[in-house]
C-alpha cells in the first residue's frame, strides 16, 4: 500500500486507485474488512473528496479534436461539428444504416475521451 501511495504518478488515483477501491468495496465482507483494502478505500475516498471540491471551469469553446477513422460525408460533417468552437449541438438525420455507421465510429471515440 505504501508503495502505491509513494508512486502516485505510476499508480494514478483516477485510473488505478479509485477503480481498485471500488472493486474491493464490492467484494466479500472479508475482503472489505481486510486492512490494506480499507486503507485503499480511504485513500480513494479522500482523493474523490478533493476532486469534488475543485472548482469546475467551463471550456473556452466547444471545439474538440476528432480522430474519426472515416471520411465519408456523414463523418466529415461530424468532424466539422466537433471542430466548430461555437456550435453546441449537432443534429444528424439520416437513414438507420448511416446513423449506425456514424455511431459505430463516434461511440468508441467518445469513450476514449472519457478515459483521458
Amino acid at each position: 500500500m505504501d508503495h502505491l501511495l509513494v508512486w502516485s504518478e505510476t499508480f494514478a488515483a483516477d485510473a488505478i486507485v479509485v477503480p481498485a477501491a471500488l472493486q474491493l468495496s464490492e467484494g466479500a465482507d472479508e475482503l472489505r474488512r481486510w486492512g490494506p483494502a480499507r486503507r485503499l478505500c480511504a485513500v480513494a475516498f479522500d482523493h474523490l473528496e478533493q476532486r469534488i471540491a475543485e472548482a469546475l471551469t467551463p471550456p473556452s469553446d466547444f471545439a474538440r479534436a476528432s480522430a474519426l477513422a472515416c471520411s465519408c460525408p456523414h463523418c466529415r460533417d461530424l468532424a466539422a461539428f466537433l471542430a466548430d468552437p461555437v456550435r453546441k449541438v449537432w443534429t444528424f438525420k439520416a437513414a438507420e444504416a448511416h446513423c449506425s455507421h456514424v455511431e459505430s465510429l463516434a461511440i468508441p471515440w467518445i469513450a476514449s475521451l472519457r478515459s483521458q
